[in-house]
């Protein structure tokens, strides 16, 4: 089985600490047209926001994205369901991938640390 990416969009988806992490490919997938759409949770995406698709953690999860290249990371929160494309793992929203240097790099290495998963009600 390959290393799955990470692809990101744009505007136009376990205990504290990292105890589950693994290390994945990141590939730019900037794609016009999510801005203002539902995500699967039915919130509305927005390209400014902190969240991420993932096709299987709970909605709120929240996991941390290191770009292994130079270190920086955001957390994000899981609202939508994706990527669809076989091999990848995660979609963040622009603003992530802005903010820790994915916009041009083309494919990095990141790592996902699952920092926290939603309470039970």
């Amino acid at each position: 089985m390959g290393t799955p990416h990470v692809s990101l969009r744009s505007g136009d988806g376990g205990p504290a600490g990292g105890a589950s992490e693994s290390t994945r490919e990141a590939d730019q997938d900037l794609g016009p047209g999510f801005n203002g759409r539902k995500t699967a949770n039915g919130e509305r995406f927005d390209c400014e926001a902190l969240t991420a698709a993932h096709p299987n953690l709970p909605f709120g999860s929240v996991v941390r994205v290191v770009n292994l290249r130079n270190g920086k990371f955001e957390m994000v929160r899981i609202n939508d369901r994706g990527p669809y494309q076989e091999g990848r793992e995660i979609d963040v929203s622009y603003r992530v991938a802005r903010k820790i240097g994915l916009i041009h790099s083309g494919v990095s290495q990141v790592r996902l640390e699952l920092m926290a998963l939603p309470e039970k009600h």
